[in-house]
């Protein structure tokens, strides 16, 4: 048991790093927006729309050098004076409807309480998991009046997955939340995870073992499955361990046996002669 004790501990904080390394996508982009949302290029292009900051700015190469699928100006008025989004292998432009119909229908993310607000989070969109950062447009000194929103996101797909694996040195997949196309154990996961508890542990084989955890959307719902998978060395070193220790008192117990067995024989003997 204390074996497995150690392998749930290290698998757990096998996870929680996953999570964090999802987490610092979030950072990324924040600091990335910032420096854009606080600029009074920005702060006038949201009202006027010039050619000018849009030509400059705008392009599809320009979202590529920021790692960025796409990014969203947004009006005090709450319409959209910009939308781009690109393929990120290809750097072409894509079609961004989705993006900018769930942006107009949830007001909550560009509605901005004062110049200090910010709202992340995932976006349920059709076209994948949307990891999205909102902030107000203000300018180059910080100040307002807020002139709009400004959004920056990427999608949580397999490109960002397999960079996070990479990163971290650990083994990531993401399902779609209580999909039926999911692998079995998933969904057995996530019928435990459902009442309530924040991570779950399972042993695939006896080589291997997975963790999971639900990562939420921007309100809260569970979108995503997060999956961890790792070969099993502790485990495996204590079921050696264990036999070792099983066969070495076996053999132990057996060779006394054999001992006391000779010494009562002996001491039979011994009685019969006298």
């Amino acid at each position: 048991k204390s074996y497995t004790d150690i392998e749930r501990d290290a698998l757990l904080k096998e996870l929680g790093r996953a999570n964090d390394a999802i987490g610092s996508v979030f950072t990324q982009l924040d600091e990335k927006l910032t420096d854009w949302s606080a600029w009074d290029d920005t702060y006038e292009f949201v009202v006027d729309r010039n050619d000018d900051y849009r030509d400059s700015n705008l392009q599809a190469i320009n979202l590529a050098n920021l790692k960025i699928n796409a990014m969203v100006f947004v009006s005090t008025e709450n319409d959209i004076a910009f939308i781009r989004g690109i393929d990120m292998n290809t750097v072409e432009e894509v079609d961004s409807t989705d993006l900018g119909n769930y942006i107009l229908a949830h007001r909550d993310i560009t509605n901005h309480a004062d110049i200090d607000d910010t709202v992340s989070g995932i976006l349920p969109l059709p076209s994948g998991p949307f990891m999205a950062v909102s902030k107000p447009i203000l300018n180059s000194r910080g100040e307002g009046p807020i002139h709009g929103t400004l959004i920056f996101g990427k999608y949580l797909n397999t490109d960002v997955i397999d960079t996070i694996s990479r990163l971290t040195n650990v083994p990531i997949e993401i399902f779609p939340y209580n999909n039926f196309s999911s692998p079995a154990d998933v969904k057995n996961a996530e019928q435990i995870l459902a009442d309530g508890e924040e991570s779950v542990i399972s042993p695939l084989s006896s080589s291997t073992i997975a963790a999971y955890k639900i990562l939420n959307n921007l309100y809260g719902e569970p979108l995503l499955t997060l999956k961890i998978t790792e070969q099993r060395p502790i485990y495996t070193q204590g079921r050696f361990t264990s036999n070792f220790f099983i066969k070495t008192v076996s053999a132990l117990l057996l060779i006394f046996g054999l001992i006391l067995t000779l010494a009562l024989e002996q001491f039979i003997k011994c009685i019969v002669q006298r």
